[in-house]
């Protein structure tokens, strides 16, 4: 895989040299994403752009709302739900909230970078390496990890 970060739109302007680049939105989604070009890097979408004459790159950038992430136990039987272990389900969650309440999500977590040839996107695909892709989970989807583990 490549060693790419997460750029600015100028930043990729400059190394594609020439071809426009647009900003997008939900081109791909959390499962999808373009076929990457060789070592997934930007010099490999120029080359590739440039072979094929592509008169425009896109980019999206995918950032996180951390109010999808926050688990609200107030609307929750912590009791009925965990019975004895109540209070240290309350003491992770609050460990949970507070982390995604730290973290700066103003930053976008994931690029791609792809020209269109045939129908088909072809470009790169990079994630940030700062963030904790663990803590990434749905209310519901912690809150079943979170049963699992006071389960044990």
């Amino acid at each position: 895989m490549s060693d790419e970060e997460i750029v600015t739109i100028d930043r990729i302007d400059s190394i594609l040299g020439g071809i426009p680049v647009f900003e997008v939105c939900n081109a791909f989604g959390d499962e999808s994403m373009p076929v990457i070009l060789g070592e997934n890097t930007l010099d490999d979408v120029r080359a590739f752009a440039t072979s094929i004459e592509a008169k425009a790159a896109f980019v999206q950038y995918d950032y996180i709302d951390p109010e999808d992430l926050i688990l609200d136990a107030e609307d929750l039987d912590m009791e009925a739900m965990f019975g004895e272990n109540a209070d240290a389900a309350r003491t992770m969650i609050d460990e949970h909230n507070a982390y995604i309440e730290s973290v700066d999500w103003s930053r976008p977590y994931a690029m791609a970078v792809f020209v269109l040839y045939q129908g088909q996107a072809f470009g790169m695909q990079v994630f940030d390496d700062e963030v904790d892709y663990d803590a990434l989970t749905t209310p519901e989807e912690f809150l079943m990890d979170l049963l699992d583990v006071l389960a044990e």
